[in-house]
C-alpha cells in the first residue's frame, strides 16, 4: 500500500481550536473538526484539520487534513499556499494528497449498464501536484499546474457484492488488473462574481481546465481530458430565494493505442450530481451534467431546496448531444453558521428508486 507521512507533520503544527464545515472556515488558524470531504458512500466521514496562514511575512497559508470514514476510508493532504504574491496578483499552490477507497461501485462502462451488475474495487492513489496562477483581476484568474499521480487498484473489501475483477476482464477494462503512473500538466481559468463561495446567493462562476495525462511506466495510458463548468445564481426576493443553475462535461481525447485508465473516467450519479443515483453510477470516457436547484432562506439557520438533475456519460466527444439524459428530482435543507453552509440533507428520486444523502455544504 502506498504511505506518506502526513500524520507526523500534523502532530507538529500548533494552534487553537476552531469548527469547520466542508469547505467553511470559520477560524483563520488553528485545528478545526472536518465534516464530509470523501464519496457520499463512503459512510459517516470525520476528520482533523489544521490551518495557520500569515506565515513567513504573510506569505505563506499551511493547510492539512485527515479524513476517515466507518468503512474505513482514508484521505490525508498537506496544501501549502503562496496567495498574496506580487500585490495578490500571482498565487502558488503546493499540494499532495493520499487516498484510500477500498469499496468503489463499478458496474461497468458506459450508459447502458444494469445494477445488478454491481461490483467494487480498492482505489489507492498519491497526487502530487503544483500550480502557478495570475490574477489580473479580483473576478478572473489564469494558471497553469502539473503533477505526478501514482495510482494503484485492486480487489474490492466491500462483501455485499463481488471484487470487480471477478466479473470482469482485463479485456472489457482498462487498467482493471495494471497500475499506470501518471505525469500530468495542464492549463486553466476560471472567472467568479459570485457573492459568497460558501453560500451563493448571486452571480456567475466557470471554470475550464486542459490537462493532459503521460503514463511513465506502462506507456499505453496517456489521454487529454477538459473539464468545462457554468454556474448561474439568480436572486429573488432581497436574495432570501435563489434559483442555482449548473452545466458541467468532462470531455476526453486519445491518440490511437492508448486507454483511459477506468478508474479516472468520467462519472455521473451520486451526491454532486445525479442525486437519484448510486455514488459513481455510470463511467465512460465523457460526460454531461446539468442541475437546477431553488434555494430558500427559511431563517438564518435553515435554507430549504428543491432541485432536478440530468446527466449521461457517453464513450465519443461526437456523442456529446442534450438527449438520452437520465434524470433525478429531490429535496433537501442546508445547515448554515454565519451564513457558511456546513452541513446538507437531499432525498432524490430517479428511476432506480429513492436515495437519502448527506454531505458537508451545496451540492454546488
Amino acid at each position: 500500500m502506498l504511505r506518506i507521512p502526513l500524520l507526523a507533520a500534523l502532530l507538529l503544527l500548533i494552534g487553537p481550536v476552531s469548527l469547520e464545515g466542508q469547505g467553511i472556515p470559520l477560524g483563520q488558524r488553528g485545528f478545526y473538526l472536518r465534516i464530509g470531504g470523501l464519496p457520499s458512500e463512503s459512510g459517516l466521514a470525520l476528520g482533523l484539520g489544521f490551518r495557520k496562514t500569515g506565515l513567513a511575512d504573510n506569505l505563506v497559508d499551511l493547510q492539512a487534513e485527515l479524513i476517515g470514514s466507518t468503512k474505513l476510508y482514508e484521505q490525508a493532504e498537506i496544501q501549502l499556499q503562496l496567495p498574496r504574491l506580487y500585490s495578490e496578483r500571482l498565487f502558488v499552490h503546493l499540494a499532495v494528497r493520499y487516498r484510500n477507497f477500498p469499496e468503489e461501485n463499478f458496474w461497468g462502462l458506459g450508459p447502458d449498464t444494469q445494477p445488478r451488475r454491481e461490483t467494487n474495487f480498492r482505489l489507492e492513489d498519491v497526487d502530487y501536484q503544483a500550480t502557478l496562477g495570475f490574477r489580473p483581476w479580483r473576478t478572473l484568474q489564469l494558471g497553469v499546474l502539473g503533477g505526478f499521480r501514482q495510482s494503484n487498484s485492486g480487489p474490492g473489501q466491500d462483501g455485499c457484492c463481488p471484487s470487480t475483477e471477478e466479473v470482469f476482464k482485463a479485456t472489457e477494462v482498462p487498467a482493471l488488473d495494471e497500475q499506470p503512473h501518471h505525469a500530468y500538466g495542464g492549463a486553466f481559468t476560471q472567472f467568479d462574481t459570485r457573492d459568497s463561495t460558501s453560500n451563493p446567493r448571486s452571480g456567475f462562476y466557470s471554470r475550464f481546465r486542459w490537462t493532459t495525462y503521460h503514463d511513465l511506466n506502462l506507456s499505453r495510458f496517456s489521454f487529454h481530458q477538459y473539464d468545462v463548468q457554468l454556474e448561474q445564481f439568480i436572486p429573488i426576493r432581497e436574495k432570501r430565494g435563489t434559483f442555482a443553475l449548473r452545466g458541467m462535461t468532462s470531455l476526453t481525447d486519445v491518440t490511437h493505442g492508448q486507454q483511459i485508465p477506468f478508474f479516472l473516467q468520467a462519472t455521473a450519479g451520486g451526491s454532486r450530481d445525479l442525486r437519484g443515483f448510486r455514488q459513481s453510477r455510470f463511467r465512460d470516457r465523457n460526460n454531461l451534467i446539468f442541475n437546477l436547484e431553488f434555494r430558500w432562506a427559511l431563517n438564518g439557520f435553515l435554507d430549504s431546496i428543491l432541485f432536478a438533475d440530468a446527466g449521461k456519460v457517453f464513450s465519443h466527444p461526437g456523442d456529446f448531444r442534450f438527449n438520452q439524459l437520465e434524470g433525478s428530482v429531490g429535496l433537501g435543507s442546508r445547515l448554515k453558521l454565519e451564513e457558511r453552509v456546513f452541513l446538507g440533507f437531499d432525498v432524490g428520486w430517479g428511476r432506480e428508486g429513492f436515495r437519502f444523502r448527506v454531505q458537508g455544504g451545496h451540492t454546488f
